[in-house]
């Protein structure tokens, strides 16, 4: 992206390479990875909100069906109903797979191609500092997709209902 905006603005690969060597440079390569990190975790946090949110209305819905004695196979509240499960295309299911490959993907060849460059220019400071946040990044991205594939699940959501329903009981 910086190569495509220094070539758009006419500056020469000497500049070019001038720029990128220097401090400003790393600087903003810093904060592109903090803003990374922070984008992860976000997503990681919004992710096992909404799944944790599934299970709440899905033990809610089943008090619900019991105290107004609704057959299970009536449609009712939540998108974790029987309806919802026993509707959900094949494509419904396949999207946090696709997610987690794009989003693999990307944050993956990013961090390395940040750290290799770093390193092959001895910038050891900002190779440090690329390792830091690359770090807690892969495993807040790994932790998503672990939630994700984990907890989206009919029968996944089932027992974390019936748990919930039985401490509160």
């Amino acid at each position: 992206m910086f190569l495509y905006l220094g070539h758009s603005l006419g500056l020469e690969q000497r500049d070019l390479s001038a720029l990128q060597s220097g401090f400003p440079f790393g600087l903003l390569q810093a904060i592109f990875l903090f803003v990374i990190f922070y984008l992860t975790v976000n997503l990681y946090h919004r992710a096992r909100y909404v799944l944790r949110n599934y299970a709440y209305l899905s033990a809610l819905e089943r008090e619900i069906r019991q105290q107004l004695a609704l057959p299970e196979a009536t449609v009712a509240f939540t998108r974790e109903s029987t309806f919802y499960w026993g509707n959900r295309d094949l494509f419904s299911g396949a999207v946090k797979y696709v997610y987690i490959t794009l989003l693999s993907c990307l944050i993956v060849s990013f961090l390395l191609a940040t750290v290799v460059g770093d390193w092959s220019r001895h910038h050891w400071l900002l190779t440090v500092v690329d390792v830091l946040f690359a770090i807690p990044t892969l495993a807040f991205l790994i932790a998503y997709a672990q939630a994700s594939v984990s907890m989206d699940t009919k029968e996944a959501i089932a027992p974390m209902s019936q748990a919930k329903a039985k401490s509160a009981g």
